[in-house]
């Protein structure tokens, strides 16, 4: 992979005709494939105001397209980084912000945004839970779970366990965050933290790795806008203890988690309560903001979701009320 070479045969699982006439030699340059959003961005921080970006995306080695990069101005422009889509944009309030952060863009809007909204801290977990490689729960894997059984049982405890974390919410993004706060709590508090990961179905390693980006990212952003960190720390949202993830009964999930029997739903709106109706909306507001090219559109919202039920009227169309 690091081009060492050795004398010796090389066999390719493809005809010769098309290795030597369809295959470029190399690989274009990633300047070339990849949208410039993130470079220009970056090069309009180290350049500053008086200095061209366009000229030296040009004088590199295999310059990019011209259309390449009219498009990545145009982007960061509709993202509220620069002022302008074009070479004279100068840097915004929000681009040099997100430029700091040393997020995906995208995530860094997302903060940004908050930001102007009064929903940083939230925004910040979020951030770090969207920027996330790797689900934090447990995985089963029929190469390392061969038992019908095990594998069974640890597919059953992490829907239970996202149930129960969700609250009714429909939300992966807030399901996460509701996770990393109430995990954080533990580890801040006297609560037992492997009691907390097993009755999760959580993987500690990743919780752990997903908890230390979080904090990382938290503390950049205090640094950023001069303000103490404890003024980011999210608090209020730990899991009502009455809600425990139980163990599942033979056969079947755990009685409080089945949507219609008796005990569901007990405790719930832990995560709606401590936020008001109000931030919810917002904090789904700036998701679809953020990720607009992203978002699923559901035609059909279930009935008393917080942050989405007021809605509901309008998308079907009722016009009754106003």
């Amino acid at each position: 992979r690091a081009g060492r070479l050795r004398p010796g045969s090389v066999y390719r699982l493809y005809a010769r005709a098309l290795h030597d006439k369809k295959m470029a030699a190399f690989d274009s340059a990633e300047i070339v494939r990849q949208p410039l959003d993130a470079l220009i961005l970056r090069l309009r921080t180290m350049l500053g105001a008086e200095t061209a970006v366009v000229p030296v995306l040009q004088d590199v080695i295999e310059p990019p397209s011209i259309e390449n990069i009219d498009s990545s101005f145009r982007s960061l422009h509709e993202c509220q980084f620069l002022t302008a889509p074009g070479d004279e944009g100068m840097l915004t309030d929000m681009g040099t912000f997100v430029a700091q952060l040393g997020v995906d863009l995208l995530l860094g809007r997302l903060v940004g945004l908050a930001s102007m909204f009064g929903c940083l801290p939230e925004a910040l977990a979020m951030a770090a839970v969207l920027n996330c490689q790797r689900s934090p729960f447990r995985i089963a894997s029929p190469l390392v779970h061969d038992d019908p059984d095990e594998y069974n049982s640890i597919v059953a405890d992490t829907m239970a366990a996202r149930h129960q974390l969700d609250q009714g919410l429909y939300s992966e993004p807030l399901m996460l965050t509701h996770l990393l706060v109430s995990y954080e709590a533990i580890r801040a508090g006297t609560g037992n933290r492997y009691a907390f990961l097993k009755a999760h179905a959580v993987a500690g390693p990743r919780l752990n790795q997903l908890l230390s980006q979080y904090r990382h990212l938290r503390r950049r952003a205090a640094q950023i806008l001069h303000v103490d960190e404890g003024e980011l720390v999210l608090d209020g949202w730990e899991l009502n203890r009455s809600t425990k993830v139980a163990p599942r009964a033979a056969g079947g999930y755990s009685r409080d988690l089945v949507p219609g029997s008796v005990g569901y739903g007990e405790g719930r709106g832990v995560v709606a309560k401590s936020l008001g109706e109000a931030k919810l909306n917002m904090l789904r507001l700036l998701l679809v903001w953020a990720f607009k090219d992203q978002v699923i559109e559901v035609k059909n919202v279930p009935a008393g979701v917080p942050g989405l039920s007021p809605w509901k009227d309008l998308e079907s169309g009722d016009d009754n009320g106003g």
